[in-house]
């Protein structure tokens, strides 16, 4: 039944990545640095704009496993030791806003509510309160870039010398690239353009990058 779920709503995520959603004020679309820019992104700066699907197993109760999922679009912008991340739903409502410090971090909610967090696991705490599941956030930020930040994961290339997996504390993360060069700029052209992450059987995340910047 759980892998049944993913694979519909992997399909129902990738049929909805055809919609370009008019966003709100402060459109993501617009304001991503283009990939041309003189310096490259990387892990600790970058500015980038993907589609997202979220499937989780939550606690179980007497009818098994219960299944949650969350999709929509992600504008994350880091630099340095900071990072804002704004999630929209496929259509380009603002659901969530998050602004993240080494010592403090901040969520506003649609309906206007504010939760700040203190300490070490804030961003998670936060991003499971925004999506109902906390993620690796330094850990995805070198994901994204089909890098490892902890020295005891495994990382697996294709013939072409490029990342195609990463095992790293039980998570599994495979990755797509973007075969049409012209559709790419040089600088992120060995990036991936898709990524897979999974937790056993209980956390399946996807996300397509739609535009890199810095």
């Amino acid at each position: 039944m759980w892998r049944f779920v993913i694979i519909v709503f992997a399909g129902l995520w990738l049929s909805g990545c055809a919609v370009s959603p008019a966003l709100l004020p402060d459109k993501p679309t617009d304001n991503v640095r283009p990939d041309s820019a003189a310096t490259p992104p990387d892990p600790k700066h970058f500015d980038v704009l993907a589609r997202f699907s979220l499937v989780y197993q939550t606690q179980e109760d007497w009818h098994g496993p219960r299944i949650s999922h969350y999709s929509g679009r992600l504008h994350w912008r880091r630099k340095g030791d900071t990072d804002q991340l704004r999630i929209f739903s496929p259509f380009g409502k603002t659901l969530a806003e998050l602004h993240l410090r080494p010592d403090l971090a901040r969520l506003q909610q649609a309906d206007g509510q504010i939760t700040q967090r203190h300490g070490a696991d804030a961003a998670e705490e936060l991003l499971r309160v925004a999506l109902g599941q906390a993620l690796p956030l330094d850990a995805l930020a070198n994901w994204l870039f089909a890098k490892a930040n902890d020295a005891t994961a495994t990382i697996e290339h294709d013939k072409t010398g490029r990342v195609s997996l990463i095992k790293q504390k039980g998570w599994r993360i495979r990755y797509d690239y973007v075969t049409d060069r012209s559709r790419s700029s040089r600088m992120t052209a060995l990036l991936p353009s898709r990524l897979y992450a999974a937790y056993g059987d209980r956390v399946d995340l996807r996300m397509r990058v739609e535009r890199w910047g810095r």
